[in-house]
């Protein structure tokens, strides 16, 4: 966190890695995500949400080696 408010909007990834989280518990064989997943589509707000999502499905696997697919449409701004 930076203590600047807009930033952390951004950059706190807290509940899309519980999402993910929630996603892999369930057994989930892909996650879509339809836009809105960067603030202004640059690219180290989009490595945030890559961060998170291979923290939680590494190499894009569950946990039981079964693959993950993703479909990430970064938004429409």
């Amino acid at each position: 966190m930076t203590g600047d408010p807009e930033k952390d909007i951004v950059t706190n990834t807290a509940t899309l890695k519980h999402t993910f989280e929630c996603f892999r518990d369930a057994g989930v064989d892909g996650v879509i995500i339809a836009g809105d997943m960067a603030d202004s589509g640059f690219t180290d707000q989009l490595q945030l949400v890559a961060d998170a999502w291979f923290k939680i499905f590494p190499d894009n696997k569950a946990p039981d080696g079964r693959t993950v697919e993703k479909l990430f449409v970064y938004g429409n701004h």
